[in-house]
């Protein structure tokens, strides 16, 4: 498990949010996947450029396959998995036990029988939306200033 960060790179897009865990894609010749939580309006990673992060919000485990899933520190719940390849499959947990999935690529975002291009979404908003009971919502939303503010600064530093 990675406990360093560097930078984020410039070309990233947040196509996906899950309750307040935020999806961030870099794009590249392989994809990587950032998913940063937050906790008491602090930004907080949980998954670092597809590598688990040892956190305040979730506990991590990965199988050997490489899938890594996200479970709620404190009771233990299902929150998500990440299995990567050339599409990053993701499976959000519901709070009725079910599975919603999600597929990102650099090309395009399909959850939940919604298909939507990624190239549509910038650093500073999130494209779609989904709630823990599985409802989907497609809209351009602000993603949380601290969590901009920390995208930002890694950018700003580069």
């Amino acid at each position: 498990m990675v406990h360093s960060y560097e930078r984020i790179s410039n070309n990233y897009s947040v196509p996906l949010a899950f309750d307040e865990h935020y999806f961030v894609l870099e794009s590249g010749p392989l994809p990587q996947i950032s998913v940063i939580g937050e906790f008491d309006g602090c930004p907080i990673f949980e998954v670092y450029r597809n590598n688990p992060i040892l956190n305040l919000l979730s506990e991590p485990t990965e199988n050997a396959e490489g899938i890594v899933t996200m479970s709620d520190r404190h009771t233990g719940r299902f929150l998500y998995s990440i299995h990567l390849g050339p599409e990053i499959n993701i499976g959000l947990g519901k709070i009725d036990g079910g599975v919603l999935t999600a597929r990102i690529t650099d090309n395009h975002i399909l959850v939940g029988g919604h298909h939507i291009d990624n190239h549509e979404f910038n650093g500073a908003s999130t494209g779609i939306i989904v709630d823990y009971e599985g409802r989907v919502r497609i809209e351009e939303t602000p993603i949380p200033p601290a969590l901009r503010q920390l995208l930002v600064s890694r950018n700003q530093a580069q």
